[in-house]
């Protein structure tokens, strides 16, 4: 193997397995030489003009890979590929969406989607597993049009969650990026609104949609990751608490039931908060998916109770 050859395929490895044929003819190979690999099967044609080497496993990253390497230079991964790729909570993807300046416009091949647009600024990219995608506040913004509120809610405090970016910088782009007009922009700038003012995210997908819950059957919103303290020893972090009513609410995913260790550490927590007067309410996973009005009712019970 020639010494450009393995310069080639180092650089395959880098970006997942695939390489165009201008970086391949850039790099020393002939387009002859391309074409012959092409030819006896090393190379796979993924997209005109980019490759797949043989040998490397297929995964939803070589495909956004070979989709940015198609598009162009100025190509990012965007929508909701770049929120998969963030790991953002309700965000699935199996076709690939990628974004270019106005001025390189593509037609969409089979598996690829392309989006233009006049606003794409440094601020506005970043880099995930060695993929150019949108940086995580734009993400956010972009999926404010093609996700339902409950969804968008969901990887928003996905996005927020451990200061990974903030509600004034997705604010920021979103004044930028999408006008008033956009579809879905008055949602997003809703959900931010009730975020600011240090008001803690929930700590999980299922939180959020819990919480959610609340604000639909009317109820008080409740504190969410609300700490408690007995005289100045920590005791608990509660999923959601009605402080001034001594009420928490603990929410259980479905999984909540495997593993014997975390068992017992949420019932001496449990006991922990109760021998203090607090009153825990557990709400499921089954709860919220198949009888949410049967938890809202057990809550608004306790609400009754407590107040009075």
């Amino acid at each position: 193997m020639s010494e450009n050859e393995r310069d080639v395929l180092g650089l395959a490895t880098c970006q997942w397995g695939v390489i165009t044929r201008h970086q391949a003819v850039e790099r020393g190979l002939s387009p002859t030489t391309v074409s012959r690999r092409v030819r006896d099967g090393r190379w796979e044609i993924v997209h005109p003009r980019v490759y797949r080497i043989a040998g490397h496993p297929v995964s939803f990253r070589q495909r956004c890979m070979a989709a940015v390497l198609w598009a162009g230079d100025d190509a990012v991964i965007s929508g909701v590929t770049a929120g998969r790729l963030w790991g953002l909570d309700d965000v699935t993807s199996s076709h690939v969406e990628v974004t270019v300046p106005r001025s390189r416009t593509r037609t969409p091949i089979a598996g690829v989607s392309v989006t233009a647009t006049r606003h794409l600024d440094r601020l506005d990219i970043a880099e995930r597993d060695r993929l150019p995608v949108t940086s995580l506040a734009r993400t956010v913004v972009d999926l404010a049009r093609c996700l339902g509120p409950d969804s968008l809610e969901v990887a928003l405090d996905a996005a927020l969650r451990g200061g990974r970016t903030s509600t004034t910088a997705i604010l920021h782009r979103a004044k930028v990026v999408a006008p008033s007009g956009r579809a879905g922009v008055g949602v997003l700038r809703e959900l931010l609104a009730e975020r600011r003012g240090g008001k803690a995210v929930s700590g999980s997908a299922l939180e959020t949609r819990v919480r959610r819950l609340f604000i639909n059957a009317g109820l008080p919103v409740p504190v969410s990751q609300h700490r408690i303290h007995d005289r100045g020893r920590h005791v608990a972090r509660a999923d959601f608490a009605y402080p001034e009513l001594k009420l928490v609410i603990e929410v259980k995913g479905y999984r909540w039931r495997s593993g014997r260790a975390a068992w017992l550490r949420d019932a001496v927590r449990d006991s922990e908060m109760a021998a203090r007067g607090w009153r825990v309410i557990t709400i499921t996973w089954d709860e919220v998916c198949s009888s949410p009005g049967e938890a809202i009712g057990r809550v608004r019970r306790a609400l009754g109770s407590n107040a009075a």
